[in-house]
């Protein structure tokens, strides 16, 4: 899922909202950029990175400030704009995005686990087979 439609109307309703009511507009906001970074493939990851000054820019101060303590990986991600410029934006969401990557691996291996479980059971095993083959062989 590409995060710029996302990305462009949070920066958006930032940019419409006076500065005292931009962190509520954040808060608002949370789920979506959150829900964005999660699906974005890592190819599409260069929109979030080049959105995220322009998200800063328009955040008040004392949110800045406070970037830590808010939840979610698009806060992880502001936040290491914030302390780190662009350069720490890039770290921190490649990490996320390896560490997304892992989870996929994850759940994929866990599936094929079940899947593999699944097949033994439900197929004959080998000393069945041996035993159909030399009852076949007998005939």
């Amino acid at each position: 899922m590409d995060p710029a439609p996302t990305l462009q109307a949070l920066t958006h309703a930032l940019r419409e909202r006076p500065e005292a009511e931009r962190a509520a507009c954040l808060a608002d906001w949370r789920p979506a950029p959150d829900e964005a970074l999660t699906l974005c493939p890592p190819g599409q990851s260069a929109t979030l990175l080049t959105a995220l000054p322009r998200i800063v820019a328009l955040l008040p101060r004392p949110l800045r400030r406070d970037m830590a303590r808010q939840p979610g990986p698009f806060a992880r991600l502001l936040e290491a704009q914030i302390a780190e410029g662009p350069p720490g934006a890039g770290v921190t969401l490649s990490l996320q995005l390896s560490e997304q990557q892992q989870q996929r691996s994850d759940i994929l291996a866990a599936a094929y686990g079940r899947l593999r479980a699944d097949l033994d059971l439900a197929l004959p095993g080998p000393a069945y087979l041996h035993d159909l083959y030399t009852r076949l062989r007998a005939l």
